[in-house]
């Protein structure tokens, strides 16, 4: 007869320790669970992506956050670009306009498939007003701004790869335009071959300005224009027309005058300017001193930003403005003109008169500091008259504002919206996403390849040994 075999004894730590794994197990699984789910709830409200680009793109100004903060209105934004573009611009762009939804509850967003409701944009588009699908429209009750995406960023013209994301820029300013009720106007002269329109256009258009073209030789000043340009005129001005410019600045009205080392004498306009205290000069300015000029580009300035009320963001950050071939001026005190120096040049800049070629004082010249770019106000019966002089009409080329290299669109924007008091001009830099290379010294090259090569492979080769050699007298 076989003998049964024995139970084995009931084993309660081994039970004890299965059970608590079971739990445990089931508890992480719960727990992991439970966060995605937060996780998922949290993200619409919350920013709960790590954004790891060196320049922080969802990491927003001063200038956004208030705008987000004092929206009294409901902002509804549309999406029209399509899902699953496969660009990869497209994703951060849309990241950025997360952050809106996250940061205040009166944003409003909705992706609208145009391929599916092709009647939507017809509320938008005019004879006057043509966008590609690839857009964002930001709508109240009142008016609606569209904001084309290859207007959310800035290309390499030469790799064609994104270097900068501006969408930031782009939507509070779309947003402060919607939410406004004010308009601020502002007329480009010209019939006297100034730079065209279009150089001012698209930046105050973004700016939220409205913007029109005006001949003084047949046109007064409407009363409701705020701001005139006068930029690099060729032929002078006649006396009637400085009369209606004189009386555009005694009920109020402000300018911003540029001037260019190519224009000939005007000595109506001149004239009227040293009325204000201003004497322009002949000939360019140049300076000598090795950081106030771009190397190589000697008439290229890269003059000291005067740290004052209007300039004093660039200023305190170190921001360089380039000028591009600037004419220099003295000021004369005028009874009621208080006048602010922006842009001036170091103790070794001068104003080349004759025609020498050298890069070097001479007799005849006029020594510095030159003043490069000035404020002048005046209190009038009713309002203050602003004026800004700037010494070159280069100040806001495309080669000058675009890449963010130089803070020429920042100080150009700061100036006209200290001098119209517009509080919803906002300017962001562009935030930089270029590909970061790390650049390498040959002794570099030697420090690190000795490191990977030959100190890390040893100090692997020691533990191992001194591992072995103590379990194998375990």
């Amino acid at each position: 007869m076989k003998e049964k075999k024995a139970k084995k004894p009931f084993n309660r730590a081994k039970f004890n320790y299965r059970l608590t794994s079971g739990v445990v197990c089931v508890l992480v699984i719960a727990v992991v669970i439970i966060v995605n789910i937060l996780f998922g709830a949290l993200g619409e409200k919350v920013n709960t992506k790590i954004d790891l680009t060196h320049d922080r793109i969802l990491d927003f100004s001063d200038q956004t956050i208030q705008t987000l903060k004092n929206l009294d209105q409901e902002v509804r934004v549309y999406n029209l670009i399509p899902e699953d573009t496969g660009v990869g611009v497209v994703e951060s762009v849309e990241n950025v306009l997360d952050r809106y939804k996250q940061l205040s509850s009166k944003i409003k967003y909705e992706r609208i498939d145009v391929a599916k409701n092709p009647v939507f944009m017809q509320k938008y588009q005019t004879s006057d007003s043509q966008f590609s699908n690839y857009c964002f429209i930001f709508e109240t009750d009142k008016k609606f701004k569209v904001v084309d995406l290859n207007d959310t960023v800035v290309f390499n013209n030469q790799t064609g790869d994104v270097n900068y994301i501006s969408a930031e820029q782009k939507f509070t300013n779309a947003i402060a335009f919607v939410t406004s009720d004010t308009e601020t106007k502002v007329a480009v002269v010209e019939g006297h071959g100034e730079t065209s329109i279009s150089t001012f256009e698209g930046i105050l258009t973004d700016a939220n300005y409205t913007v029109q073209s005006i001949n003084l030789t047949s046109q007064d000043i409407p009363d409701d224009v705020s701001v005139l340009v006068i930029s690099a005129p060729q032929n002078d001005y006649s006396g009637e027309e400085i009369d209606k410019i004189d009386r555009f600045f005694d009920r109020g009205g402000d300018a911003q005058i540029f001037w260019g080392i190519l224009q000939p004498a005007l000595p109506n306009l001149e004239g009227y300017l040293a009325e204000w205290g201003v004497k322009m000069h002949g000939g360019f300015a140049l300076d000598t001193s090795t950081n106030r000029y771009v190397p190589g580009v000697v008439q290229y300035l890269l003059p000291e930003v005067v740290n004052t009320d209007i300039t004093s963001q660039i200023a305190e950050n170190g921001l360089m403005v380039v000028l591009k071939g600037a004419r220099g001026f003295d000021l004369t005190e005028v009874p009621g003109v208080e006048a602010q120096v922006l842009l001036k040049g170091s103790e070794n800049s001068f104003v080349r008169v004759g025609d020498s070629q050298t890069f070097a004082y001479e007799e005849g010249d006029v020594r510095g500091p030159v003043n490069l770019a000035v404020h002048l106000s005046h209190l009038m019966e009713n309002d203050t008259t602003n004026i800004m002089v700037v010494g070159t009409s280069g100040l806001v080329d495309a080669d000058a504002i675009s890449g963010g290299v130089f803070a020429n669109l920042d100080f150009y924007l700061n100036t006209l919206s200290a001098m119209t008091n517009k509080s919803d001009d906002v300017y962001i830099r562009p935030k930089d996403v270029s590909t970061q290379r790390f650049a390498t010294t040959p002794l570099m090259v030697i420090i690190f390849g000795g490191i990977t090569v030959v100190i890390i492979p040893l100090i692997i080769i020691v533990l191992g040994i001194v591992i072995w050699m103590r379990r194998r007298h375990l």
